[in-house]
């Protein structure tokens, strides 16, 4: 009899324990994500499996935040910084991510199917023939094609006249895990 009681009130305790716990992680979420709306500033913080459906996050600094699971999709994150980001199996699809920042991301798995990366290109192109030069203007959006947010490029190619610049800055993927996401064209890395 003493020992079934004692695994009651194991049991118990145990249970106690776990709901308090869940209790505190899901209060202290709320807390993050209170501070993320408010200052645009989380960094290093717990918001794993949220609803960020379609938020305006423009400019937020989430370095270094778990954003695991979470929903983004239709966001708007222009400009956010989110180097060191843990966006494991995140949903980015359909948002807007151009001069943000996944320096050191883990980006594992994550959709971003139809995300605009905001990588533009204005291609001048110039051939000459018995008229006389011609000019041409191409806008080229080429939402694979993710380059740092500091190049910007201007590059001559005197055989065909072509000059190309590129306008907005895209987001800067570099050292950032993408095994397995969806890319915004629905292919997979």
């Amino acid at each position: 009899m003493k020992a079934k009681n004692t695994a009651i009130t194991f049991a118990i305790a145990l249970l106690t324990f776990w709901l308090g716990n869940y209790a505190f992680n899901k209060f202290s979420k709320q807390q993050n994500l209170e501070k993320l709306l408010a200052t645009k500033e989380c960094s290093e913080c717990d918001l794993t499996y949220l609803n960020l459906k379609s938020a305006n996050l423009r400019g937020v600094n989430l370095r270094g935040a778990n954003l695991t699971g979470s929903d983004l999709s239709g966001a708007d994150l222009k400009g956010a910084n989110l180097d060191r980001a843990i966006l494991y199996q995140a949903d980015l699809s359909n948002t807007i991510l151009s001069n943000a920042s996944f320096q050191g991301a883990n980006l594992e798995m994550a959709n971003l199917k139809g995300a605009d990366l905001g990588c533009s290109r204005l291609n001048f192109i110039m051939t000459e023939d018995a008229s006389g030069t011609n000019l041409r203007l191409n806008f080229d959006r080429n939402p694979i094609r993710a380059r740092r947010l500091s190049d910007f490029e201007l590059n001559f190619n005197l055989t065909d006249g072509a000059i190309s610049l590129n306008l907005f800055g895209c987001p800067d993927f570099e050292s950032a895990n993408l095994t397995g996401t969806i890319l915004p064209d629905g292919s997979k890395y």
